[in-house]
């Protein structure tokens, strides 16, 4: 779902970003984002990272999360709140529900609530990121409230990582004045920093 108002530029832009990551080969390519992003929390001594359950053609975060959480890292995952908000939880690895979006969620039943700002790291899916760490996501606006939030908490100690795949960083995307950026970006072959 888009955000009311939306700019058609932006909507057409996720269209064209969607299909053209269905006929990308990821394996490879996921595999590559998992080695960075594992590198990166370890680099920053993170304890607590936050990140997605990733579905689809997403950058794939199974193998970040087992890693993470091989390496004693605490791992929070989101569910779909009221008002495009998300609630956090604290992630075993292993206890997920269908959400009410139709897609994998921790299960709430069985996890603990969290504060996103406890997290030193945020992992956040993107369509695409542009070379001001702008960052485009599906239109629902849930990572950008979560953003709004941890910077409406004063949590500056958290670092927003963007995960795409390195054809997704474009010279300039579209933004407005809901749109929050990034610190980094990591995709299969680099490491960015804004």
């Amino acid at each position: 779902m888009a955000h009311s108002g939306e700019n058609p530029t932006k909507a057409a832009l996720r269209k064209e970003l969607l299909q053209a990551r269905t006929s990308l080969s990821t394996d490879l390519a996921n595999a590559a984002i998992a080695t960075r992003a594992i590198e990166f929390a370890k680099s920053h001594s993170a304890k607590t990272v936050a990140t997605y359950l990733s579905f689809g053609a997403e950058p794939a975060t199974k193998q970040i999360i087992a890693d993470l959480l091989a390496s004693g890292i605490q791992v929070l995952v989101p569910a779909v709140a009221e008002n495009h908000t998300m609630r956090w939880y604290v992630f075993d690895g292993t206890s997920v529900a269908i959400g009410a979006l139709n897609f994998a969620e921790p299960d709430e039943t069985k996890l603990r609530e969290i504060d996103l700002s406890t997290a030193q790291l945020l992992f956040m899916p993107a369509l695409a990121v542009d070379l001001r760490g702008a960052r485009l996501g599906r239109g629902g606006g849930y990572f950008d409230r979560a953003l709004s939030d941890l910077s409406d908490e004063g949590a500056t100690a958290t670092l927003k990582v963007a995960l795409v795949y390195d054809a997704e960083v474009l010279d300039v995307l579209p933004t407005d004045d809901r749109d929050k950026s990034v610190d980094f970006a990591i995709t299969e072959l680099r490491l960015i920093e804004f």
